[in-house]
């Protein structure tokens, strides 16, 4: 199911300023964009997954016209899951950065400055 292109492009918009809340209808769609988008996959339940979530929020009000941010809650509920374990995704929290729907690299656990240099290294484009 495809989403309205217009709330498509105002939560795009929305997310130069906070990351987008990813869910499964709109996983695909968003990771094939021009821009690199970084994806957190993370979950509640994972205390390592709080730490960086407000340096994550300040790098994509910094960096959100370069490249696109994006959360992903692996547990909240069986579609989710899928979509984790097409990417592998066992270990949380897991950074994931896509351009054009391919997979560039994914960072485990970064710490804060390892986050930053990440973006950097992709928002550079």
């Amino acid at each position: 199911m495809n989403e309205d292109p217009d709330k498509l492009l105002e939560a795009l918009e929305k997310s130069r300023h906070r990351p987008l809340e990813l869910k499964p209808e709109n996983f695909d769609q968003i990771i094939n964009s021009e821009k690199p988008v970084i994806v957190n996959f993370w979950a509640i339940t994972c205390p390592a997954c709080l730490i960086i979530p407000s340096s994550f929020d300040r790098l994509a009000a910094e960096y959100g016209d370069k490249m696109i941010f994006a959360k992903f809650n692996v547990f909240e509920n069986y579609e989710y899951k899928k979509i984790a374990n097409r990417y592998y995704i066992f270990s949380l929290p897991t950074y994931v950065v896509f351009k054009k729907g391919e997979l560039l690299e994914r960072f485990l656990s970064p710490s804060v400055e390892e986050l930053e240099k990440l973006v950097i290294k992709y928002a550079k484009d």
